[in-house]
């Protein structure tokens, strides 16, 4: 297992576990990039149980919503995240909302089976939940007696948890978008 995680629309709220490749827009591993929690708000999470292996029971946490709103959602929440990302991350915004609102289904997802089986699913859910919860909040707030911009907790811990990094001048696309997987993605520049 690679502890990948999956960005899916489909037709269906969640399929749990197995995936045809053809509804899959993007894949990550070990994380979900900070683009796909942009979609979501904490009453989107869905407790799913599947059989594995051994026959055995396990449930976790996936995010699904109607991927119209969850794409007018995001772009409402486009502003907040272009004040703590790179002036290169918008024109991958662009591309990667575009490429979700062409993809086919009712509804979009993010799979993580994979990595909250390689995770503590408790932990991960909590985490998760934070990562939504950040844009709650405007990312900047000011402080100190100069009154300087800083960036929230809320926020901080979201860009950690996506391995985005606001102290450099590059930020990898998939960090934001995903990776391909079994398609062309548009964001895509070889990296």
């Amino acid at each position: 297992m690679a502890n990948q995680t999956f960005l899916v629309t489909g037709d269906e709220v969640c399929l749990g576990g197995d995936i045809p490749d053809e509804l899959i827009v993007a894949a990550a591993n070990y994380m979900i990039p900070v683009f796909w929690y942009s979609l979501f708000r904490e009453g989107d999470a869905r407790s799913i149980t599947v059989e594995c292996d051994d026959g055995e029971p396990y449930t976790y946490t996936a995010y699904t919503a109607n991927r119209r709103e969850a794409l007018r959602l995001s772009r409402q929440r486009w502003p907040a995240l272009a004040q703590v990302l790179d002036g290169l991350a918008g024109s991958w915004y662009v591309k990667w909302a575009d490429f979700v609102e062409a993809s086919p289904g009712e509804f979009v997802y993010i799979e993580t089976l994979e990595l909250t089986i390689m995770a503590d699913s408790d932990a991960y859910t909590d985490e998760s939940l934070r990562c939504i919860g950040a844009f709650s909040e405007p990312p900047l707030l000011k402080k100190g007696i100069f009154r300087r911009a800083a960036l929230r907790e809320s926020w901080r811990f979201l860009l950690h948890e996506t391995a985005v990094t606001t102290s450099t001048s590059v930020i990898n696309a998939s960090l934001l978008c995903g990776y391909s997987w079994g398609r062309d993605v548009p964001w895509d520049t070889g990296q």
